[in-house]
């Protein structure tokens, strides 16, 4: 006998726990008797595991009769008795039907009362006892205590939960003894008390704690059976199998294209999106529905080879993981304008995350059979609630974790080779397989289960946590090796400038003296002979700064603004860079006079004006590259400089080059806006 006492005195719940152990005991029954504290504690969530509840009337919170209320929406047979100080509180039981009532102090003879009633009404709920002969003669077995009969050629033996009778009988007798409201035949050999089903799955059914095979040609009517006795005691409908089937693969497939949403935000996407994406989703899960369809046409099929050989069955998981693992990243491909390396990254990514969502709540279900989503058994709010909360919270999480840095996902995919990739697909198949077969071979052991899962999850956290701190530091050395193959290539160009420049005023200053014998020559167009002059003078103009590679760059981005109508002005002392090396010193004023110069173009003639100043205070040098800027600065999702180009693909690494020779000579770097001016500066230690 299994009694909850629901009382908010602890002195009064153990003297009446104590009476009714007492009263079981010397009547010859086992009993278990467990206390809630409050109506509350023992509904939510409810377990029809009691055979009788006492509940005191008059406690804080929900009182006894709204208790009562309650647990009749649930259970409405449960054998119920008030225990209250006061006859009044207990007269409207008849409207939760209370089968007695015991006025405080509990008398032992009162508890007996009470119990007897109780006893009478779960003796014709469940048919009371039943006597067999046994080796040692007859015995008495109550119907409440035996979990199932299993029938072997002219053996049956009664397994009860205080041992197993050893008796001589057939099914067919075994049969007319049990009563059909409350057993039912799962097999050949099996007979069930409908009261102790825990848990049912496609080739077992779970009884106290032992799993029965049950056969296909049983199989419905156990089904039903179970369906009309889980009606009868209040607990709900099971749910209808082929539901299950589909309802079960429709749920993998809606969480995995969430996962594949959340990663796959920043991806470009193609035209008519919305109509690619919509097609996609329901293409989706209908394959989703086309796979619980075959599932049972197969396990019904070949239902005897199926129990034969479990390994099938997991060989239609697996084949189902692949189809739909198949399918979302295709639906992919169709939404987004991608690589495919890039879309297979996501793919990844998405089906770890939901498979960390879907082993966890694996694991509550082993756990705790009813709170499993979808089931064959009833399905409860708290079953619905743990399932959404196995996954939601995970998914939010790795959305701020990983999808919102997923920006780089494109990039790093770029710079992935396809063998890594391919690393990660086998990663993510093994684990598939792992998990599939693992389900066939772990039913009777739920530790070893859960400890496969356990790893399963561990690993899919490894390969999210790996792709993405993979990802940052591809992107940070892409970057690096970026920035100095452009100070190379910005060595070369000094190189070549340098040469070019020497070449030019060469040639510059032989023009000179010749023009001068040419203008003694009345017969040339003196305005023609005065624009060439001119032309000659700028070229001829190279900037001194004191510091030949200051000069050199300077002189060259001079030209250059002369001819485009910019205004340039040099307040520079180049001695005080003397200590960088050449190559830096035409990367940094290289990189940031083009930015400088790049921008002014897109303004008027007449407010075009960059200003370059190297200045030495103290032990500290100063630079600053300064052009005119109109509107305001832009920062990317890094808190960085955000570039105006439309192609922002090979931009921003200037600025980064930049800041990278400012770090090496133990300088800091900034860019800010002052008086309607766009600053470089730097500040420079000297050495």
């Amino acid at each position: 006998m299994r009694v909850a006492i629901i009382e908010d005195d602890a002195r009064e719940a153990s003297r009446l726990s104590g009476f009714l152990t007492d009263i079981c005991r010397e009547q010859g029954m086992e009993s278990e008797m467990r206390i809630f504290e409050n109506p509350l504690q023992f509904l939510y969530p409810y377990k029809a595991e009691a055979d009788a509840v006492f509940m005191d009337v008059k406690m804080p919170g929900m009182d006894g009769m709204d208790g009562a209320k309650q647990l009749r929406k649930v259970d409405p047979d449960v054998p119920l008795v008030f225990v209250t100080s006061l006859a009044r509180y207990a007269a409207k039981g008849y409207e939760v039907g209370a089968v007695d009532y015991i006025l405080k102090p509990v008398t032992k003879e009162a508890a007996e009362t009470a119990l007897a009633s109780v006893i009478e009404k779960v003796k014709r709920r469940l048919g009371g006892y039943i006597t067999v002969k046994s080796s040692v003669g007859f015995v008495r077995i109550p119907l409440i205590s035996l979990l199932y009969a299993e029938v072997n050629l002219h053996r049956v033996l009664y397994h009860t939960d205080f041992g197993v009778i050893d008796t001589r009988g057939s099914m067919k007798q075994t049969e007319q003894i049990l009563p059909k409201e409350c057993f039912a035949c799962c097999n050949s050999s099996y007979i069930v008390n409908l009261r102790h089903v825990r848990k049912i799955e496609t080739e077992y059914v779970t009884v106290g704690e032992e799993k029965l095979k049950i056969s296909r040609a049983k199989k419905k009517a156990f089904v039903c059976a179970l369906n009309a006795y889980i009606g009868f005691s209040g607990g709900g409908k099971l749910m209808n199998e082929e539901l299950y089937f589909y309802l079960l693969r429709i749920v993998y497939m809606f969480w995995q294209i969430i996962a594949s949403i959340i990663f796959a935000l920043s991806l470009k996407r193609r035209k008519h999106f919305v109509i690619r994406c919509v097609s996609s989703i329901a293409v989706c899960l209908g394959l989703s529905v086309l796979l619980g369809f075959l599932a049972i046409q197969l396990i019904y099929g070949f239902y005897e080879v199926f129990g034969k050989y479990p390994m099938l069955y997991s060989i239609m998981n697996l084949i189902t993981h692949i189809i739909i693992f198949v399918f979302v990243t295709g639906g992919l491909f169709v939404c987004f304008e991608e690589k495919p390396i890039t879309i297979i990254y996501v793919s990844v990514a998405a089906y770890s995350l939901q498979n960390i969502g879907n082993m966890f709540h694996f694991i509550i279900g082993l756990i705790n059979p009813s709170l499993q989503f979808p089931s064959l058994v009833s399905v409860s709010a708290a079953s619905v609630c743990i399932w959404l909360l196995s996954y939601v919270p995970l998914y939010v999480a790795a959305y701020f974790i990983f999808a919102r840095r997923a920006s780089d996902v494109a990039e790093v995919a770029e710079v992935y080779s396809a063998p890594t990739v391919f690393l990660f697909l086998v990663v993510i198949l093994s684990l598939v397989i792992i998990r599939s077969f693992s389900t066939a071979y772990s039913k009777q052991n739920e530790l070893l289960s859960i400890t496969l899962n356990v790893c399963n999850i561990i690993c899919c956290m490894t390969v999210l946590f790996v792709q993405f701190l993979l990802a940052k530091e591809v992107l940070k050395k892409h970057e690096t090796d970026t920035v100095r193959h452009m100070q190379e290539m910005k060595l070369k160009q000094y190189e070549m400038t340098k040469e070019n420049i020497d070449i030019i005023n060469l040639k510059c200053h032989d023009l000179k003296h010749q023009l001068l014998v040419l203008k003694g020559n009345k017969s040339l167009d003196e305005d023609y002979l005065k624009q060439l002059s001119e032309s000659i003078e700028i070229y001829d103009s190279a900037i001194k700064t004191g510091n030949e590679a200051l000069d050199v760059v300077i002189t060259d981005k001079n030209l250059y603004c002369v001819k485009n109508k910019i205004n340039m002005t040099v307040m520079a002392d180049g001695s005080q860079v003397s200590f960088m090396s050449p190559s830096d010193i035409y990367s940094l004023f290289g990189n940031a006079l083009d930015n400088a110069i790049e921008y002014v173009m897109t303004l008027p003639a007449e407010k075009r004006l960059v200003k370059i100043s190297v200045a030495a205070q103290g032990s500290l040098v100063s630079i600053s590259v300064k052009n005119r800027y109109e509107g305001e600065l832009k920062l990317n999702k890094k808190g960085e400089l955000a570039t105006t180009k439309r192609d922002d693909g090979f931009h921003g690494f200037g600025i980064k080059s930049i800041k990278s020779i400012a770090q090496k000579y133990g300088g800091s770097f900034a860019v800010y806006k002052e008086n309607n001016e766009f600053v470089i500066g730097i500040v420079l230690p000297k050495k």
